[in-house]
């Protein structure tokens, strides 16, 4: 015999679907490096272009956490300045 109560699907439960773990790393990845492209050229402790040290391939220091290049600027700037130009033209890229 048939049961004559009538089975429902929970449908809360499909609603509360989690975004997959790969979706959340990659935001949050393209939201920080796009912070860090508006914010970075604001917050880096010298001009990019600037030679801080004469200790070309500078070690880490506090003065330059990431150390110095081969001509004496500071590595932690050029990062922070680079993004911004590195996220314009990826986007100028997709854009075509």
């Amino acid at each position: 015999m048939i049961d004559p109560t009538a089975t429902t699907i929970d449908t809360s439960a499909a609603k509360r679907r989690r975004m997959p773990l790969s979706l959340v790393v990659g935001l949050t990845m393209i939201s920080f490096w796009l912070v860090m492209s508006i914010v970075g050229p604001h917050v880096a402790p010298y001009s990019a272009g600037k030679v801080v040290d004469l200790d070309a391939f500078g070690p880490l220091s506090t003065k330059h956490p990431l150390g110095t290049d081969y001509l004496g600027r500071d590595m932690l700037s050029r990062i922070l300045y680079g993004t911004r130009y590195t996220i314009g033209l990826a986007l100028a890229a997709t854009a075509l």
